[in-house]
């Protein structure tokens, strides 16, 4: 899978929770201890899980730190927010 393909695969996830495969469950699994590393400020720790979160669907991550993350940059938020709004009609 390419790293764009896995970045909106990884948004769906992130803005939606829904997972259908194994690979899609594991990148899940990554995704979300991400999330809760970045709220307690491991970075490297946070990082490792979204670089996982990529590599769980056969993808490069891209160049992006958990901080991005955390303030919205990164390619899995940036998607996430796209489709969010795309769902709720303002995209």
């Amino acid at each position: 899978m390419t790293t764009e393909k896995a970045t909106k695969a990884l948004a769906e996830i992130y803005a939606t929770g829904d997972s259908d495969t194994r690979a899609e469950r594991a990148a899940e699994s990554h995704l979300w201890d991400a999330e809760e590393r970045v709220r307690s400020e491991e970075w490297g720790l946070a990082g490792y899980s979204l670089d996982a979160a990529y590599r769980a669907l056969g993808a490069e991550p891209p160049d992006s730190t958990a901080e991005d993350f955390e303030r919205g940059r990164h390619p899995i938020r940036v998607e996430a927010e796209r489709l969010v709004r795309e769902m709720l009609g303002e995209g």
